[in-house]
């Protein structure tokens, strides 16, 4: 747990109900500091404050925008020399120049896309239409450096994202 290795750990969410699980779950630990958010805001957590940012089956559910957004965010919480860790959606860029088309031609249509994007038939598990070219550009125009994007890490790649085509970027805030 990142409370075993911090002083002080935020945690922010749009959900109420998993914020209350985790004042309760971590109820005796010091140095919590628990905030619901409206939107993508990491308010109150102070401008460059962070040293380390972890996201992990968040940022796959999330659009483009919502994206942005919490990277901007990201990149004003992160003190100088911060890292950040986030699992985001990872479809092939080229396939999602293709997904107007496809939607157009119906159900038979998004079935495809879901093969293009994903090599999957069903369970798209609720992935956003994000690339990891997409997402790098994005944090490079939030002010951070890419520093590795992933799929999979651990001794001889045991840990993965794969199933769903997802991607884990390592991020710094320059000094």
């Amino acid at each position: 747990h990142l409370l075993e290795h911090s002083d002080r750990v935020w945690i922010v969410d749009v959900n109420e109900s998993c914020l209350d699980r985790c004042r309760e779950r971590f109820a005796d630990r010091d140095g919590l500091n628990v905030h619901h958010t409206p939107g993508y805001s990491m308010e109150p957590v102070p401008d460059a404050s962070v040293a380390f940012v972890w996201s992990f089956d968040v940022f796959v559910h999330l659009e483009p925008d919502v994206i942005v957004g919490y990277l901007g965010e990201a990149a004003r919480v992160m003190e100088p020399g911060a890292t950040a860790v986030i699992h985001h959606a990872g479809k092939p860029d080229w396939s999602l120049r293709l997904a107007p088309v496809n939607r157009r031609a119906g159900r038979p249509g998004r079935i495809a896309q879901r093969w293009l994007s994903q090599r999957r038939w069903r369970d798209d598990g609720n992935r956003s239409d994000v690339s990891p070219e997409a997402f790098a550009r994005w944090a490079r125009e939030a002010g951070l450096e890419v520093t590795g994007q992933r799929t999979s890490w651990g001794p001889d790649g045991r840990y993965t994202v794969d199933k769903y085509r997802d991607c884990v970027t390592e991020l710094r805030k320059p000094s």
